[in-house]
Formats: structure tokens, sequence, C-alpha cells
């Protein structure tokens, strides 16, 4: 019982210590609106000694580049590594695989700096071909296409008109341009991974049995494919105004052809165009794997190794995005709010961003006011809200007149009109360390048999005894993630914030019955455990309702089995964004599914409650 109490405050205590790190502060620098679309240029760090080498390279072309960004690739989809592969692997790399190593990102910068990747996505921007040719088509589609409602009527009120002042906005959309470097780490199987996991179990069997205690030691293998981690490392195309002007100099018309120019490939190859190194990022966990039949979820039709490559490295890219979206604000989309219900019931915003700048459901932003402060201007967060199932598809030119997104508010305060969203994801996942009691007393049956007393020389009948307990206060743990928006991207509406959650939780000794009666042998359960489903439904600002569903298995006296089947619901009251008070109560069978004849009375009301931290 004691490991199971240092085990639950470790886990709140990493999770609190993980959620203040990510905290963002309810103060910033000045957050304006300004955002615009970033180009990314995504290639592999490839390594010769990497078995899996070929299939990456591979899978590389398959690429998928988010609509969030526009697509700076350009032909080379790896680069030849001059450092050597990460050591471990996903199944025994600790936290320090996530350190950040500036000397191994300089040494990549040489790689993209000797390879002239600034040249090429400059090259990409102006559509220039092999004998030097260039236009501007591309960059005046993505300067229309990068403009919002409100750059659109301030094309309206000039006097260029609304296409030049759209089309040249594209010009300053070339220094959004971004290369990211995917390392992926050393691959293993499924078999692989599963190994070391049963390796794992075994040890902490032969602990657990020399403690006295009991680990299932078989390993389920649910799936094939490959898993892997990922670091990635983000740099920044400096185009600045010096490199702009010495690549205008090198413009020469084309006699009766205004849509074209020509420059001289050799002076343009001399041009210094810099390249800077921003940031790197790491993610634990990259999977290319599907379920085996005859799992549930296992496809009609087994995948490929090819197609499994590619699920991996398109998981191993959106994983990057995510990382670098929290850690680089340059990535982060922002907006006004154009119009805030400020209802005490279902408060809710709408904000005119959308699929075109990677909006999906439940993505979370945090909303800015500008205020002063001492004296100076700063954003103070008021709110925190997630995306409906509202989200417009405004993957078009505007016209002016975009449908705005709804998001609805999880946390904060009142918001207004003219506040700013900056977009701010978390990985969905909610940790909860409580305590809680069942309100119905458990009766105890005891069966003697009969036997035959020596002493007396008489047969002694057996018989039935039973004793009625108050059951003990229970310490619990539950892990939650919000699967809506996984969900959300197969159908075209779906519910906001449905959750799965897995939960355990252990019950302590009894000592008396409930008329003070000591018991001989003290009952006690052992870990009860399970899952279930619940959805969030956030009644106001800081108070929501969450209605679920679970199943627990567990035992008595470490010999009979229980199982439950509960509904209820939780009431989770925010004291802000990330951590909440978390009451509940549950409504449990009676058993019917009970293998244990000795305890009845198991059924009916659990009440609980405890802290809720969201990642």
């Amino acid at each position: 019982m004691k490991k199971i109490y240092v085990f639950l405050f470790s886990l709140l205590f990493c999770g609190f210590t993980f959620a203040q790190d990510n905290a963002g502060g309810g103060k910033s620098k000045v957050v304006s609106s300004d955002y615009s679309r970033n180009a990314i240029t995504v290639v592999l760090l490839n390594f010769d000694q990497d078995k899996y080498g070929e299939d990456l390279k591979k899978a590389m072309e398959s690429l998928k580049i988010e609509d969030k960004f526009d697509n700076n690739q350009f032909g080379v989809n790896y680069i030849k590594a001059n450092v050597d592969m990460r050591s471990g692997n996903c199944a025994t790399t600790g936290i320090l695989a996530a350190k950040q190593d500036t000397n191994r990102a300089n040494k990549i910068k040489e790689i993209i700096a000797s390879q002239k990747f600034g040249h090429s996505i400059v090259g990409k921007w102006y559509n220039m071909n092999d004998k030097g040719v260039v236009d501007l088509e591309t960059i005046f589609k993505r300067g229309m296409y990068n403009a919002t409602d409100a750059d659109h009527k301030a094309a309206s009120d000039g006097k260029r008109g609304v296409d030049a002042d759209l089309k040249d906005a594209g010009y300053s959309l070339i220094n959004n341009s971004y290369v990211i470097v995917l390392d992926f780490g050393n691959i293993l199987t499924m078999d692989e991974f599963y190994d070391i996991q049963e390796k794992k179990k075994k040890a902490l069997g032969a602990i657990a049995s020399a403690a006295g205690g009991k680990v299932d030691l078989k390993q389920k293998r649910p799936k094939t494919g490959w898993i892997t981690d990922i670091k990635a490392y983000l740099f920044k195309v400096d185009y600045n105004a010096d490199v702009n002007q010495s690549f205008f100099d090198l413009f020469q018309e084309i006699p009766g052809d205004d849509q074209h120019w020509t420059i001289d490939k050799a002076k343009y190859e001399a041009l210094s165009i810099p390249v800077k190194y921003i940031a790197q990022v790491y993610f634990p966990r990259t999977e290319g794997n599907e379920y085996k039949k005859p799992h549930i979820l296992a496809p009609a039709s087994p995948s490929s190794k090819e197609q499994l490559f590619v699920k991996m490295v398109n998981n191993g890219l959106t994983n990057t995005e995510l990382m670098i979206t929290r850690k680089v604000e340059a990535f982060r989309v922002k907006a006004p709010v154009m119009e805030a219900k400020k209802s005490f019931i279902f408060p809710n915003i709408k904000a005119k961003v959308g699929k075109k700048e990677g909006v999906h459901l439940d993505k979370r932003f945090f909303v800015w006011e500008k205020v002063e402060d001492k004296g100076k201007l700063v954003s103070k967060r008021r709110g925190v809200v997630r995306a409906s199932n509202s989200i417009t598809d405004n993957r078009t030119v505007t016209t002016g007149s975009t449908t705005p997104s709804k998001f609805y508010q999880i946390s904060g305060k009142k918001l207004e009109d003219g506040m700013i969203i900056e977009e701010r994801p978390d990985f969905g996942i909610g940790l909860f360390v409580g305590a809680g009691v069942p309100l119905a007393n458990i009766t105890q049956t005891t069966t003697t048999s009969g036997y035959w007393d020596n002493n007396t020389g008489f047969w002694v009948n057996g018989g039935t005894s039973t004793s009625e307990y108050a059951p003990a206060l229970a310490i619990q743990g539950r892990l939650e993630y919000n699967v809506s928006p996984m969900i959300a991207k197969f159908t075209k509406k779906f519910l906001s914030e449905f959750r799965l959650f897995v939960e355990f939780r252990s019950l302590g000794e009894v000592t008396e019955d409930i008329n003070g009666a000591k018991f001989s042998t003290p009952p006690q359960s052992n870990l009860f455990y399970g899952g279930g489903i619940s959805k969030d439904i956030h009644l106001t600002r800081k108070i929501k309702l969450a209605p679920f569903a679970q199943y627990m298995i567990g035992s008595y006296n470490e010999i009979e089995s229980a199982a439950q089947l509960g509904f209820g619901a939780r009431l989770p009251i925010n004291f802000n964004y990330w951590l909440a008070f978390v009451p509940s109560v549950t409504i449990f069978t009676d058993h019917g599914l009970t293998t244990t004849p000795t305890y009845s009375g198991l059924g009916g009301m659990y009440i609980d409650f405890g802290l809720r931290i969201g990642l």
C-alpha cells in the first residue's frame, strides 16, 4: 500500500512540475494579432549505418505537409549525416534524450549551408529553372492565400487595388522560410520493442517477488510494425533586406516578356544566403504500426512495410510540428476575437481562422488582452479556449467575408471582442490523483465446515456467519486521453473532449466491523484497475460536467476476483486551465459479474475527489 501512495504522489508531482514548466505564465510581452504563414522544407538526416535508412528515404517521398504551411520541398528529401546516430532506442532511452545538443545542430547546419539550401529555397519562391529564368507567380499566389479579411479590407480601401496589394504581400513571406531536419532514432520492430518491455517486467517481477508481491510477467503483443523516437532541428533562411537587394540586382529583363526575368546562375550561387539555427525538439514515441488480427482495431487488409514506414515518417513530422509550435512563437496561429459570447452558461468566442491555419477540433488557444503594467504595455492571459467542431474551411483566397470558427471557453475570465487568441497546443492528457470511498457497507460471509471434535467425541456441524463493515478510504489514480482530435480526422463532425481513461485504486485495510468487533483476519482488497469513456461538457468558465462509464476488475484478500460496471459524473472545478479540483459520483452494479461468494453489497454509490492536471 505504501508503494502505491508513493507512486501516486510521484505521478502528481511530475505532472504538476511539467504543467508549471509549460504554463506560459499569466503575463507576456505584447502578443499581437500579426500572423503570416510559414513555408517549410522537411528533410531526413540519413545515416549509412542505419539498416532502415533506405526505407526512410523512400517514405520521405510520400511526406505530407500540413495545410498550415506552404510547401517548400525542392526535390531533396534527405541529407547525409556528418554525425553519429543517437544511441539507445525509444524503449530504453530516458528523459535525457530530450537534452539540447547545440554541437549536433551546428554540424547539421554545416550540411545545409554546404548544400546551399538557402539558394534552393529562394529559387523555389521565384520558380527558378535551370537556365536562371524566374517569375513571381508563387510569391503572388502565396501572398493572396495568406491574406486575411482585414488585409482584404485594407487593400480595398487603397489606391492600387486588392490584387496588387495582396500579391505584393507575398514578398515578405520569403523570410518565413524554415528547414526542418528529422533525426529518427534507432528503429525497433514491435516484437523487438515488446521483448525489451518483457525484460523490464521480469526485472520488476523479481523485485516484487522478493518483496512478497506479484507482477504479471506476460507481455501482450497486439501490434505489428515499427517504433522509434525522433529529434528535429529547426533552421530559418535569413532572407534579410541585404540579401533581397543583392538578389534583385541580378535581375535582367527578357525582351517582350514582362512576366519573367533571367539571372546569372553563377553570380546567384555566389550570393550569401545564410541559414540560422532556431531550435530543436524531441518526441519520445513515433510509430508506424497497426493492430494484428483478431484485434477489433485490426485493418481488413494488413499494410505493407512501405505503408507503415510512410505512416511513421508522417507521424514523426506531426509530432515535430506540435513540439515546434509549443516552443517557437512564429509557428503559433494568432487572430483577434471577432465575437465573444459572455454568457454564464456555455461561454464561447469566434475568430476568423480555420483549416487553412491548421485549426482542428479541441486545439487549444490562449486569449490575451493588452494592458498597461507599471507604465509598460504587456499582454495578460484572460482565458483559454478550444476549437469546437464548428471550424470553417477557409482554404481559399479570402473575399473579405470569411466565416469565423467557434471556440468554447475552458478557463479564465469574461472575454471581449478584440482580444487576441494564440495557438498553444497541448497533448490532450489528464493526470488525476485522489481518494474515494464506497458509501454502502460490505457484508463478509464466513463459511465453516463440519468437523469431529476429539475432545467431546461429537460431530460439530458447519455453518455460515456474516459480518458487516464500512469500506476503508481508497487511494486512486487516473490517466485520461482526449481522442476527439484523432477521431475527427475521419469524420465530418465529432464530439469535443471525448476521453478514454484507465484508472486504478487501492482500498485500505479494515480492522473492525460496524459494531466495533475486531476481525481476526482483516478484509483487505488488492489493486482494482480498469478503464472507461467520458465526455467533458464545459458549463461555465470554471465548471464542467463529465459523465462517464467504466469497468473495473479487482480482487479481495488476494483470492477472489470481482468486477464492477459503473456509471457516474464528475464535476471538475478549474483553479486555472491546467489544474482542477474534481469531485465525482459513481453508481456501481451489485456485482452481477462477480466471482466472489464471500463478499456482497459491493455495488452502490462511490464518491471520490482529487486533483487533475492537464498536459
